[in-house]
């Protein structure tokens, strides 16, 4: 009875979720649209680096979500400087989405050119959010003209991939369909008349995925917070914010704009429990949501 239920109640749509990847597997370097190559010879080993001149950005694209890492390293002149401070400014469509300033000195590393030293290395990461992006990376340095730097992301296939299956809610206010890079994804909208509830069988992790939606004349970043409740139970309100999706869109919901994503996980212990989700906090008047487990935990409703 509880399988037959179950069947009813969920939509089985596999998928791997990156959030919950360890990003401990193997590194995946990535190559950008422009940059000259350059053969950084580091402890030995021979390392592709590719150079970033100051007013001439990098640009580089990634699909998400994933998390990026880059690795720099300042190109110091022969003589005269032996450290320095710099900051890599990545862009998306006019948008600044991380600027990261350090500073670097002298190392061991070198290229197969005596007139550049390469500082040590710095690192920095990004969150790459859902889609197809295009960054854009600007060198700023009072001291040098050029950096290093090398793009990555880590391997998909670790052991701690998880495949999820969507749990579709007993009830919401409707279905909604978001294009995402020609992907049909469904989501199922809370709002502030009707809340969504959906039933889950612990223990588990559920994944909750959300989209503020936005009218078309709504700018700029947009707070708003659930609130989850079982029965008459409050356990937490999760504040977030929020700004419009670029190149996301409903099929069959043209006059709303929806915002990009943000995750909130909820630890599901034994038994069956009925969650009910809330938007609060917020000015608009709904929000999307998207359910996932364990692929594995199906087997609680056994």
């Amino acid at each position: 009875m509880i399988k037959s239920f179950l069947a009813i109640q969920i939509l089985i749509v596999l998928t791997i979720s990156n959030s919950f990847l360890s990003f401990a597997g193997k590194t995946i370097p990535l190559t950008p649209i422009n940059g000259k190559a350059i053969l950084a010879v580091i402890n030995g080993n021979e390392k592709n680096y590719y150079l970033l001149n100051k007013g001439n950005p990098i640009k580089l694209k990634v699909d998400g979500p994933t998390k990026l890492e880059m690795l720099t390293r300042l190109v110091l002149p022969k003589v005269g400087i032996v450290n320095g401070k710099y900051s890599i400014k990545v862009v998306e469509k006019s948008t600044t989405v991380k600027y990261y300033s350090t500073s670097t000195e002298k190392s061991e590393a070198f290229v197969r050119n005596p007139n550049m030293i390469l500082g040590k290395s710095r690192k920095f990461t990004m969150d790459v959010p859902e889609g197809n992006h295009t960054y854009e990376y600007y060198l700023e340095s009072d001291n040098a003209a050029d950096v290093a730097i090398k793009f990555s992301i880590k391997s998909k296939k670790g052991k701690n991939s998880t495949s999820r299956v969507e749990l579709q809610p007993l009830i919401y206010e409707k279905v909604v369909t978001a294009i995402i890079k020609e992907n049909l994804i469904s989501y199922y909208v809370a709002s502030k008349q009707r809340d969504v509830e959906v039933r889950v069988i612990g223990p588990t992790k559920l994944q909750i995925t959300g989209r503020l939606n936005f009218d078309a004349a709504t700018k700029g970043i947009q707070k708003y917070a659930v609130s989850v409740w079982e029965n008459e139970n409050k356990l937490f309100t999760k504040p977030l914010s929020t700004t419009k999706s670029l190149g996301v869109s409903y099929q069959e919901w043209k006059d709303v704009v929806p915002g990009k994503p943000d995750k909130i996980y909820l630890d599901v212990p034994s038994g069956e429990h009925l969650y009910k989700f809330k938007l609060e906090e917020t000015s608009a008047h709904s929000i999307s949501l998207k359910f996932l487990i364990p692929k594995k935990d199906l087997d609680n409703e056994g």
